[in-house]
């Protein structure tokens, strides 16, 4: 079926845009529904802060809610937050080969190679320059390493 049937058609759409236009009212009762339809919206934060006088009202509502909010929802946030791992691109060094460019003498600290990139290291055993060392772990900025 095809909108517009005839000339009249036209001109009755284009009477309701010049009539929006000017004054927010058509011949055409659907567009009048859009346009006047009201948002049955229940928001009091709204409905309080478009009133400038009860500021006390909108800062007591404001404590209250946050109360509300923490007794109802502050274990669920810690759970999120503490389960939460972070992964980062070092961890992922953890059981790569590496190469000592520095001597690591028994619990002190040498320099590993891992992807091209130098890092402080210790480690339990006693490692010679030149020599392949697997990661164990990672712990602030140096690498615990073992031998391969």
């Amino acid at each position: 079926q095809e909108f517009c049937n005839s000339g009249n058609d036209i001109l009755a759409i284009n009477n309701s845009f010049y009539n929006i236009w000017t004054s927010n009212k058509t011949d055409v009762p659907a567009v009048n529904d859009y346009i006047h339809k009201e948002v049955e919206l229940f928001n009091p934060e709204l409905i309080i802060a478009f009133n400038n006088k009860n500021f006390l009202l909108q800062f007591i509502l404001f404590i209250v809610l946050g109360m509300v909010f923490n007794v109802l929802f502050r274990d669920k946030l810690i759970n999120y937050l503490k389960n939460k791992k972070v992964i980062i691109n070092t961890d992922k060094l953890i059981g790569k080969e590496c190469i000592v460019t520095k001597e690591i003498k028994e619990f002190s600290y040498g320099e590993v190679k891992v992807n091209k990139k130098k890092w402080a290291a210790y480690s339990n055993d006693h490692l010679k320059i030149d020599s392949k060392a697997i990661v164990e772990k990672i712990e602030g900025v140096r690498l615990k390493v073992r031998k391969k």
